[in-house]
């Protein structure tokens, strides 16, 4: 959406531009002072509409920018949110095999202690 506002400012200012030019001529191109005058100020105006457009093209690409910069952000949020999930996945699954590695491991020391006690009877 910015970039086509940026391009129709474009637009706008070759327009104005082109405008400008033709007046600049048919200024020099004018022997009525009247008409000189008249041509002159309307290129003032042109030029004052032509940085005005030049000023908003400008807006609109800083506006572009912090649109990047706003994208990268939430590129980097959602890649953080997604680690965030596979770390507490992970820990859920430590957690539960940390519960069966004590079962086996207390079930195996108890078998153990029987069978030496077992072997040590005559």
């Amino acid at each position: 959406m910015i970039n086509k506002s940026i391009d129709e400012a474009v637009l706008e200012i070759n327009a104005t531009a082109r405008k400008e030019s033709a007046l600049k001529d048919a200024l020099d191109m004018s022997k009525n002072d009247d008409e000189r005058k008249k041509l002159k100020d309307d290129i003032k105006n042109i030029k004052g509409e032509l940085q005005s457009l030049a000023e908003n093209k400008k807006k609109l690409g800083e506006k572009l920018i912090k649109q990047h910069a706003l994208m990268q952000y939430n590129n980097v949020k959602k890649e953080i949110d997604s680690i965030n999930r596979q770390q507490k996945r992970d820990e859920k699954i430590l957690q539960q095999n940390e519960e069966a590695y004590l079962s086996i491991k207390t079930s195996l020391i108890k078998a153990l202690i029987s069978k030496k006690q077992y072997s040590q009877k005559p």
